[in-house]
Protein backbone atom coordinates (compact mmCIF):
# COMPACT_ATOMS: atom_id res chain seq x y z
CA UNK A 1 0.00 0.00 0.00
CA UNK A 2 1.20 3.46 -0.83
CA UNK A 3 1.28 5.36 2.16
CA UNK A 4 1.69 9.35 2.28
CA UNK A 5 1.48 12.42 4.15
CA UNK A 6 0.37 15.70 2.25
CA UNK A 7 1.91 19.25 3.50
CA UNK A 8 -0.01 22.53 1.81
CA UNK A 9 0.56 26.33 1.95
CA UNK A 10 -3.27 26.66 2.27
CA UNK A 11 -5.35 23.67 2.07
CA UNK A 12 -5.44 19.84 4.55
CA UNK A 13 -6.43 17.69 1.44
CA UNK A 14 -5.02 16.75 -1.20
CA UNK A 15 -4.89 19.04 -4.51
CA UNK A 16 -5.10 18.00 -8.23
CA UNK A 17 -5.25 18.09 -10.80
CA UNK A 18 -1.42 19.45 -10.61
CA UNK A 19 2.28 19.80 -12.22
CA UNK A 20 4.78 17.93 -10.31
CA UNK A 21 8.23 17.12 -9.86
CA UNK A 22 9.58 14.50 -7.85
CA UNK A 23 12.79 13.82 -6.12
CA UNK A 24 14.36 13.09 -2.79
CA UNK A 25 15.64 16.67 -2.96
CA UNK A 26 17.99 16.03 0.40
CA UNK A 27 19.78 19.18 0.69
CA UNK A 28 17.94 21.40 -1.27
CA UNK A 29 20.95 23.12 -3.82
CA UNK A 30 20.31 25.58 -6.77
CA UNK A 31 19.67 22.44 -8.98
CA UNK A 32 16.87 21.91 -6.93
CA UNK A 33 15.91 25.41 -6.87
CA UNK A 34 15.79 25.55 -11.17
CA UNK A 35 13.38 22.28 -10.71
CA UNK A 36 10.87 24.70 -8.14
CA UNK A 37 11.46 27.57 -10.17
CA UNK A 38 9.80 26.16 -13.84
CA UNK A 39 7.43 24.31 -11.51
CA UNK A 40 6.23 27.35 -10.30
CA UNK A 41 6.42 28.99 -13.46
CA UNK A 42 4.09 26.13 -15.08
CA UNK A 43 1.40 25.90 -12.27
CA UNK A 44 1.07 29.32 -12.59
CA UNK A 45 1.19 29.27 -16.19
CA UNK A 46 -1.58 26.56 -16.33
CA UNK A 47 -3.65 27.18 -13.23
CA UNK A 48 -2.56 24.05 -11.85
CA UNK A 49 -1.18 22.84 -8.21
CA UNK A 50 2.45 22.89 -7.87
CA UNK A 51 3.62 19.96 -5.97
CA UNK A 52 6.47 18.39 -4.88
CA UNK A 53 7.11 14.71 -4.34
CA UNK A 54 9.57 13.37 -2.22
CA UNK A 55 10.25 10.34 -0.26
CA UNK A 56 10.65 9.17 3.46
CA UNK A 57 12.84 7.74 4.68
CA UNK A 58 15.70 8.59 1.99
CA UNK A 59 15.72 5.33 -0.49
CA UNK A 60 19.28 4.94 0.25
CA UNK A 61 18.75 5.27 3.97
CA UNK A 62 15.80 2.48 3.24
CA UNK A 63 18.63 0.11 1.89
CA UNK A 64 21.54 1.29 4.56
CA UNK A 65 21.05 2.39 7.88
CA UNK A 66 23.92 4.00 7.81
CA UNK A 67 23.31 6.27 5.14
CA UNK A 68 23.48 10.13 6.39
CA UNK A 69 20.87 12.75 5.27
CA UNK A 70 22.23 16.27 4.37
CA UNK A 71 18.63 17.81 5.88
CA UNK A 72 15.74 15.87 8.16
CA UNK A 73 12.40 15.74 6.44
CA UNK A 74 11.12 18.74 8.00
CA UNK A 75 14.03 21.45 7.01
CA UNK A 76 13.24 19.35 3.70
CA UNK A 77 9.54 20.47 3.59
CA UNK A 78 10.82 24.15 4.84
CA UNK A 79 12.86 24.33 2.75
CA UNK A 80 10.28 23.66 -0.49
CA UNK A 81 7.42 25.81 1.14
CA UNK A 82 9.78 28.47 0.95
CA UNK A 83 9.55 28.19 -2.78
CA UNK A 84 6.09 29.19 -2.79
CA UNK A 85 4.95 25.70 -3.88
CA UNK A 86 1.41 24.80 -2.97
CA UNK A 87 1.60 20.89 -1.47
CA UNK A 88 4.57 18.80 -1.12
CA UNK A 89 3.70 14.82 -0.94
CA UNK A 90 5.84 13.09 1.10
CA UNK A 91 5.84 9.21 -0.11
CA UNK A 92 6.77 6.83 2.87
CA UNK A 93 9.19 4.46 1.29
CA UNK A 94 8.59 0.81 2.21
CA UNK A 95 8.92 -2.48 1.01
CA UNK A 96 5.50 -1.60 -1.12
CA UNK A 97 6.74 1.04 -3.17
CA UNK A 98 10.68 -0.57 -3.18
CA UNK A 99 9.31 -3.33 -5.26
CA UNK A 100 6.91 -0.83 -7.11
CA UNK A 101 7.20 -1.15 -10.85
CA UNK A 102 7.67 2.15 -12.56
CA UNK A 103 4.49 2.16 -14.89
CA UNK A 104 2.49 1.02 -11.78
CA UNK A 105 4.17 4.04 -9.77
CA UNK A 106 3.64 6.45 -12.90
CA UNK A 107 -0.42 5.41 -13.02
CA UNK A 108 -1.47 4.47 -9.22
CA UNK A 109 0.85 7.80 -7.71
CA UNK A 110 0.95 9.75 -10.48
CA UNK A 111 -1.90 9.70 -12.65
CA UNK A 112 -4.70 8.00 -10.46
CA UNK A 113 -3.92 9.41 -6.78
CA UNK A 114 -2.27 13.14 -7.93
CA UNK A 115 -3.76 13.47 -11.35
CA UNK A 116 -0.19 15.30 -13.25
CA UNK A 117 -0.97 16.89 -15.95
CA UNK A 118 2.72 18.06 -16.22
CA UNK A 119 5.93 16.67 -14.87
CA UNK A 120 9.24 17.88 -14.42
CA UNK A 121 12.46 16.01 -13.65
CA UNK A 122 16.10 16.10 -13.87
CA UNK A 123 17.89 14.60 -16.94
CA UNK A 124 19.01 11.93 -14.66
CA UNK A 125 15.50 11.12 -13.09
CA UNK A 126 15.25 7.25 -12.86
CA UNK A 127 12.63 5.42 -10.37
CA UNK A 128 10.59 2.09 -10.30
CA UNK A 129 11.92 -1.25 -8.95
CA UNK A 130 15.81 -1.13 -9.17
CA UNK A 131 15.28 2.82 -10.81
CA UNK A 132 14.68 0.83 -14.03
CA UNK A 133 12.55 3.17 -15.88
CA UNK A 134 14.72 6.28 -16.50
CA UNK A 135 13.67 9.23 -18.69
CA UNK A 136 13.42 7.70 -21.80
CA UNK A 137 10.90 5.29 -20.11
CA UNK A 138 9.54 8.05 -18.49
CA UNK A 139 9.01 10.35 -21.86
CA UNK A 140 6.86 6.62 -23.17
CA UNK A 141 4.96 6.61 -20.16
CA UNK A 142 4.05 9.94 -20.42
CA UNK A 143 3.40 10.57 -23.87
CA UNK A 144 0.98 7.06 -23.45
CA UNK A 145 -0.76 9.19 -20.77
CA UNK A 146 -1.41 12.98 -22.34
CA UNK A 147 1.12 13.86 -19.45
CA UNK A 148 3.55 16.94 -20.51
CA UNK A 149 6.71 15.93 -19.77
CA UNK A 150 9.77 18.41 -19.26
CA UNK A 151 13.28 17.55 -18.30
CA UNK A 152 15.72 20.08 -17.15
CA UNK A 153 19.06 19.55 -17.68
CA UNK A 154 21.93 19.41 -14.69
CA UNK A 155 22.79 22.49 -13.32
CA UNK A 156 27.11 22.92 -13.01
CA UNK A 157 28.93 25.39 -11.29
CA UNK A 158 32.97 25.80 -12.36
CA UNK A 159 32.33 23.04 -14.84
CA UNK A 160 31.17 20.81 -11.86
CA UNK A 161 27.48 19.22 -11.69
CA UNK A 162 25.33 20.61 -8.48
CA UNK A 163 24.19 17.56 -6.66
CA UNK A 164 23.01 16.04 -3.66
CA UNK A 165 25.70 13.62 -3.71
CA UNK A 166 28.74 15.87 -4.27
CA UNK A 167 27.54 18.17 -1.26
CA UNK A 168 26.78 15.06 0.98
CA UNK A 169 30.85 13.69 -0.03
CA UNK A 170 32.37 17.24 0.88
CA UNK A 171 30.05 17.52 4.51
CA UNK A 172 30.90 14.12 5.42
CA UNK A 173 34.42 12.86 3.71
CA UNK A 174 36.22 16.20 6.02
Amino acid sequence: MIKYQTFSNSQKELQKPCVATIGKFDGVHAGHRKLFSLLKKQSKLKKLVSTVITFDPHPKKYFDEGFQNLQSLDERINDISEFGIDQVIVLEFNEFLENLSAKDFFEQVLLYELNVTILIVGEDFAFGNKRDCDTNCLKSLCLDNNVQLEIVSKLKEKGEVISSSRIREAKFTK
